[in-house]
């Protein structure tokens, strides 16, 4: 049953392993024309560079892993940069998974209470755009405010 799985998804379980030695044998192909294509396609555009363990196909990206780290790396030299479907393929050798979960790797910022602004200097003081700087007298020459609608 786990077989039958595993050629559905195109090996995705050995995917996700982070061990050296499956990463040196798996590829990832960017700018992928993922909505263009099938899984199947990018197992054929593969195949001829030696024995596919797995792949697996996202939004925009894929993966392929190999038996071999000869062939995974052939398959970098030969497709990087090839033309498919109007896409222009970056085929490099996979990297280690990145930490997906942030909020384990950074904590949140400190809320601040809710009548300072910036760094507390401001407490208290109105942010408003229309009060930022005190009324300045704007009469004219004759001591008429303009802003004064009713006639002399």
């Amino acid at each position: 049953m786990a077989a039958a799985r595993n050629k559905g998804t195109g090996g995705h379980d050995k995917l996700n392993s982070n061990k050296a030695k499956d990463l040196e044998r798996r590829i990832f192909v960017g700018n992928l024309p993922t909505f263009k294509m099938t899984p199947n396609e990018l197992e054929e555009m593969f195949s001829k560079y030696g024995k596919i363990v797995a792949h697996n196909m996202l939004r925009g990206f894929g993966f392929v892993q190999f038996e071999r780290t000869e062939d995974a790396q052939a398959a970098v030299e030969g497709e990087n940069g090839r033309q498919l479907k109007g896409h222009k393929l970056d085929v490099n050798m996979a990297a280690e998974r990145r930490n997906t979960n942030k909020a384990s790797t950074r904590s949140s910022p400190q809320r601040r209470t809710s009548n300072t602004y910036g760094d507390g200097r401001d407490a208290g003081r109105d942010r408003s755009p229309l009060r930022t700087s005190p009324r300045r007298d704007v009469r004219d020459r004759a001591g008429r405010d303009p802003r004064d609608i009713r006639d002399p």
